[in-house]
C-alpha cells in the first residue's frame, strides 16, 4: 500500500471534522469568546505535541470560515436595509464594549505565546501551511453553500469544480505533501535529496492528485453531514440524528488516533553510558587515522610491504587506541543518561572515524598476512569484526548497518589467511568466532531505537512518519534491506567458524570429516545453523574426493547443489552462497577501486533530519 492513499484520509477527515466545528462556531448563538474558546480548546492537544504547523493550518481553516460567514452576514444586512428603507441608510458605526475589548484582549494573550513559540521555518514551508489552511477554508465555505443552496443541480456541480479547482491550486505551493509521501525531511530541502542515494528526487505525478482527491472529499463529506443535519433538524428525528452522530464519530476516529500516536511517542530506551566508553577510543583513533594517513584509511595503496610497515608503526598508537576499546565496554553515545533525551545533533563525522578505524584495523591484518604472520593476520581480522559489532550496541540503524560493513571488512581478510594456520591457531579463531557469534545485536532492537530517536528528534513530523508507516508498510524495503544484510553477514560468519574448524580437523586427522556433526564438540560447540534455512537446518556440507564443499543456501533459500549465486545479481538470483566466490568477487572489486586518491562519500541512512545533523 502506498501512502498517497493514508495521507488523503488522513487530510480530509481531519479538515472535514475541524470544517464542521469552524462551521458551528461561525453560526452559533452563543456568544462569541465561548465558541472561540471550544475551537481552541478543540485545537489545544496540538500545543501538547507540539504541533505548531498544522495548529495553524487548522486554524487559518477556522478564520477563514468565520470570515466568509461575517462576509456574508454583512452582506445580507446590506441588502435587507437597502430594500426596506434605501433613503435612510447611514454609514456602518463599529462599537464594543467593555467586557468585549477584555476578552478580546485575553485572547491575544492566549495566542501571543503560541506565536511566539512557532519554528522558524523558511518562507516555502510556511506558504505551504498558510495556501492548505486557506483552500480547506474555502472548501468548507463551499461545502456549506452547496448544502444550502436552492439549486442543487447547479450548485453541487460548481461548488465540487471549485474544490478541485483548490485542491490542484494547493498542490502547486505545498511541500508537506510531498515530504510526507517521499519520507523527505520536514521543513522541505530544496531540492528534496534521497536519504540514500543522495540526489534529488524526481517528483511522482501521483502526488498532483492528492490533494484535489483531499479537498474533493472534504467537500462532499460536509455537503453530505450537512444536508442530513437539516433533515434530521426539519423531521425531528432521533434516529437520524444518531446516525449523524455515528457518521461523525467514524470521520472524527482516525484524526483522534493520528493524534494519540502522536502524543504518545516511543518512551526513551533505559540506558547508561559506561565510563569509560570503548566507543569514544575508536573515534578517536578513526580520527587520528582520517587527520593523518590516507594509506591506513584505504584511499591510497601502499606502494609495497616496507611502506605499509612503516606506516602501520608510524600510528602505532592508534592501534593500541583499538586494542584499548576492545576491552573496555562500547556503547555509541546516542542517549547520554538515563531516562534523558536523545542527542538532537547526530552527525556523521564519528560514523566516518570509525570506518577509518576499522579500515586501519585491516590494514594491519593485510601487513601481517603480506609478512607470513598468518595467526596474526587471523587474530586481527578478527578483531576488526569485534570493533563492527562493538560500534552497533546502542545504537541506531546506521550505526547497525556501519558495523555489518565493517564485520565484512574483517570477513573478506580473514578467509585467506585459513588456509596458512595450523591447527593451534584455528581452534583459538574458532573460539573468538564462536563468542562473538553470542554477543551480537539484534537488528530488532536498532530498528526499535531508531524509531524513539526519530520520534524525539524530528517531533511530530518523525511520529506521522511512523504512523504512515505503521498503516501503509512504506520502510518495508528498508527493514527488508536491514535483514538480507544481516542474514548474509550472520551466515558469512558462520561459514567461516565451519571453515576454521574443518581446516583444524585436517590439520589432526588428516582428511575432512563425512558430516558436520563429527565436529561437536570437539572442534565445534554446535554445528552453526544456516540464516537462509527456513527449518532451522545447518549449513549444507558435502564430502567430495578432493576435499569438500561447504555452502548456504542463500537468499532463494532453495539448495542448488552449491552452485554459487552472482556478484552481478546482489548475490540474490538462485544460486547457493560459497565463501569463495564471495571472496574472488571481493578481491575482484577491490583490485578495480584500488590507488584511488580521493575519499569517497559515504552515504549511510538519514537518521535524524534536523538542520545540526545535515551538516
Amino acid at each position: 500500500m502506498t501512502l498517497e492513499p493514508v495521507l488523503v484520509v488522513l487530510l480530509a477527515t481531519s479538515f472535514t471534522c475541524l470544517g464542521l466545528l469552524s462551521l458551528w462556531a461561525a453560526w452559533s448563538p452563543q456568544h462569541w469568546f465561548l465558541r472561540a474558546a471550544v475551537f481552541l480548546a478543540v485545537l489545544s492537544p496540538l500545543l501538547l505535541v507540539p504541533a505548531y504547523e498544522p495548529f495553524v493550518a487548522y486554524a487559518l481553516q477556522g478564520m477563514v470560515v468565520a470570515c466568509g460567514t461575517a462576509a456574508r452576514r454583512w452582506w445580507l444586512r446590506r441588502r435587507q436595509k437597502s430594500e426596506a428603507a434605501p433613503a435612510q441608510s447611514t454609514p456602518a458605526n463599529l462599537r464594543f464594549s467593555l467586557s468585549t475589548l477584555l476578552l478580546l484582549m485575553a485572547l491575544v494573550a492566549v495566542l501571543t505565546p503560541i506565536a511566539i513559540k512557532l519554528p522558524r521555518l523558511d518562507v516555502r514551508s510556511w506558504v505551504s501551511v498558510a495556501a492548505i489552511g486557506t483552500a480547506c477554508g474555502l472548501t468548507t465555505l463551499a461545502a456549506a453553500w452547496m448544502s444550502a443552496a436552492r439549486l442543487v443541480f447547479i450548485a453541487w456541480p460548481v461548488g465540487v469544480a471549485l474544490a478541485v479547482a483548490m485542491g490542484f491550486a494547493v498542490s502547486q505551493v505545498d511541500w508537506f505533501a510531498r515530504c510526507a509521501v517521499l519520507q523527505t525531511p520536514w521543513p522541505a530541502p530544496n531540492p528534496l535529496i534521497d536519504r540514500y542515494s543522495n540526489v534529488p528526487i524526481k517528483i511522482p505525478t501521483s502526488l498532483a492528485f492528492v490533494w484535489p482527491a483531499a479537498t474533493l472529499s472534504i467537500c462532499i463529506l460536509l455537503s453530505a453531514i450537512l444536508l442530513l443535519l437539516t433533515v434530521a433538524t426539519a423531521y425531528q428525528s432521533r434516529l437520524a440524528k444518531g446516525f449523524i452522530a455515528t457518521i461523525i464519530a467514524l470521520v472524527a476516529a482516525f484524526p483522534i488516533y493520528v493524534l494519540w500516536q502522536l502524543l504518545h511517542p516511543l518512551p526513551v530506551p533505559q540506558s547508561q553510558l559506561p565510563r569509560p566508553n570503548g566507543y569514544d577510543d575508536i573515534v578517536a583513533a578513526g580520527r587520528i587515522v582520517m587527520g593523518g594517513s590516507p594509506i591506513l584509511n584505504s584511499f591510497v595503496e601502499p606502494t609495497s610491504t616496507a611502506q605499509l610497515a612503516a606506516e602501520v608503526k608510524n600510528f602505532s598508537a592508534v592501534y593500541d587506541r583499538l586494542q584499548l576499546a576492545l576491552s573496555r565496554p562500547c556503547q555509541a553515545p546516542i542517549w547520554p543518561n538515563d531516562g534523558q533525551p536523545p542527542i538532537t545533533a547526530l552527525t556523521f563525522a564519528d560514523v566516518q572515524a570509525v570506518r577509518a578505524a576499522a579500515r586501519a584495523s585491516d590494514r594491519y591484518a593485510q601487513l601481517a598476512q603480506q609478512e607470513g604472520r598468518f595467526h596474526d593476520a587471523a587474530m586481527s581480522s578478527i578483531d576488526t569484526m569485534r570493533l563492527g559489532q562493538a560500534t552497533t550496541n546502542g545504537g541506531l540503524v546506521v550505526h547497525y548497518l556501519v558495523g555489518i560493513a565493517i564485520e565484512g571488512i574483517g570477513q573478506y581478510t580473514l578467509y585467506p589467511a585459513i588456509a596458512h594456520l595450523d591447527a593451534q591457531s584455528c581452534r583459538e579463531a574458532v573460539q573468538a568466532l564462536e563468542e562473538f557469534g553470542l554477543r551480537r545485536p539484534l537488528v530488532e532492537e536498532a530498528v526499535e531505537r531508531n524509531r524513539a530517536y526519530e520520534q524525539h528528534t524530528q517531533g511530530w513530523y518523525g511520529r506521522l512518519q511512523f504512523v504512515f508507516d505503521d498503516l501503509a508498510h512504506s520502510r518495508r524495503n528498508e527493514h527488508w534491506a536491514i535483514g538480507q544484510a544481516t542474514a548474509r553477514t550472520m551466515t558469512f560468519t558462520r561459514l567461516l567458524v565451519v571453515e576454521l574448524a574443518l581446516r583444524q580437523y585436517k590439520l589432526e586427522n588428516g582428511s575432512y570429516p563425512d558430516r558436520l556433526a563429527a565436529l561437536v564438540p570437539k572442534y565445534l560447540a554446535t554445528v552453526p545453523i544456516d540464516a537462509y534455512s527456513t527449518n532451522q537446518s545447518a549449513l549444507c556440507y558435502k564430502s567430495t574426493t578432493d576435499g569438500y564443499l561447504l555452502y548456504s543456501l542463500g537468499f532463494d533459500r532453495d539448495d542448488d547443489g552449491g552452485r554459487p549465486s552472482t556478484r552481478e545479481s546482489g548475490w540474490l538470483d538462485d544460486g547457493d552462497m560459497r565463501l569463495d566466490s564471495y571472496a574472488a568477487a571481493y578481491e575482484e572489486e577491490t583490485a578495480t577501486t584500488a590507488g584511488d586518491d580521493a575519499p569517497p562519500q559515504p552515504q549511510p541512512p538519514t537518521i535524524t533530519d534536523t538542520p545540526d545533523a545535515q551538516q
